[in-house]
């Protein structure tokens, strides 16, 4: 499998993860499952 610009792949899924609670409370999504998600999260940020 041949994927172009992985780093740029790897830095965009980064930043999603980064700003997920951002976007989740802008989709109302419910608190708990925030926090549930947030912990599935395997990035430092």
């Amino acid at each position: 499998m041949n994927i172009g610009k992985p780093d740029a792949i790897i830095d965009e899924v980064v930043n999603g993860v980064k700003t997920w609670t951002k976007h989740a409370k802008k989709a109302e999504v419910d608190a708990k499952q925030v926090a549930a998600i947030g912990k599935l999260h395997l990035v430092r940020i």
